[in-house]
């Protein structure tokens, strides 16, 4: 299906503008700034990476290569793979190289989605406040964004209150909920830094990515820019797209982008363009992934430092 896709995809773009027609947005933009961009989008791969460590209390030094190499390929597994499929990778490398069972990783995993979902509409609401009240500050859109990033530490009580609950009855429904409750921080220290990787690793992503749309249409405002990222990556945190996002990227970033007076015939190259350069990353850091450290090395070095993984953590 993956390759179907990408065949049907590559057709469709050359008979509609053209390769040789694409790659003259490439020739405009300096090699430093491309050389940037892909730095720092490879260190939101890094950001996901200690997010993960710490949300799994598994925060040293040893352990980053580790985590940072399951973060690269668990996401281009994700990516290519259609439907969403690729998410099973996750619960398979966490198994196998940190030794954390599937009850902890899946509701871990389902907690992260969500929460990505979360401060990406965050990021869209900070967007949209910025459009329609230009006269707002950068202090107040900082308030604005801790506060309604906060927000979901009000949970926390009920959580703690609905798992001494569950734990009482031991029946299999409730107990798959107690792990799914389970996956979040019990404390609020730990939700509050699981919310700030977050809010850091797609603050940085899309705001790189925003800035080489900003390249691939030179009269753009930057505000319209961050728009189409914005579209764009909404597409991707969806239950369901096509593989490799391949048409489904492109159509988040056109449909961003129309209300900023941009036409469809101008903004879908510009949204190939950052697709591809999106892609290429992926594919980069898969490469550097299955060149990083395995978890075999973790696994050797746990026998002779006698290292364990943490227990689940204690209601």
């Amino acid at each position: 299906m993956t390759a179907a896709a990408v065949l049907l995809y590559f057709g469709l773009v050359e008979w509609l503008w053209g390769w040789s027609t694409l790659q003259l947005a490439w020739r405009q933009i300096s090699p430093s700034v491309l050389l940037v961009a892909l730095l720092l989008l490879l260190c939101s791969y890094l950001l996901r990476a200690l997010r993960l460590l710490d949300l799994f209390t598994l925060l040293a030094w040893r352990r980053l290569l580790p985590a940072l190499k399951l973060i690269l390929i668990h996401n281009l597994l994700n990516g290519l793979l259609p439907l969403r499929s690729g998410e099973v990778s996750f619960p398979l490398l966490m198994a196998s190289c940190f030794s954390i069972p599937l009850q902890r990783s899946l509701p871990a995993l389902l907690w992260l989605r969500l929460i990505d979902l979360y401060v990406v509409l965050l990021l869209a609401l900070l967007a949209l406040l910025s459009t329609l009240y230009p006269t707002i500050t950068s202090q107040q859109l900082l308030l604005i964004a801790l506060v309604v990033l906060l927000l979901p530490l009000l949970l926390l009580p009920l959580r703690n209150q609905l798992i001494m609950r569950l734990v009482r009855v031991d029946n299999r429904p409730r107990r798959w909920l107690r792990r799914l409750l389970e996956g979040l921080p019990q404390q609020v220290g730990g939700m509050v830094r699981l919310l700030l990787w977050s809010a850091a690793n797609w603050g940085l992503k899309l705001a790189v990515l925003a800035w080489l749309l900003a390249q691939f249409l030179p009269s753009l405002p930057f505000a319209a820019a961050w728009w189409g990222a914005i579209g764009g990556d909404l597409t991707s945190v969806l239950p369901i797209h096509a593989p490799a996002g391949l048409g489904t990227y492109e159509a988040g970033v056109t449909a961003a982008l129309l209300p900023w007076s941009v036409t469809a015939a101008a903004a879908l190259p510009a949204a190939v363009n950052l697709h591809l350069a999106l892609l290429t990353v992926m594919l980069l850091g898969g490469a550097i992934g299955a060149l990083l450290p395995g978890c075999h090395a973790l696994n050797r070095q746990r026998l002779f430092e006698g290292d364990t993984p943490p227990d689940p953590p204690r209601s």
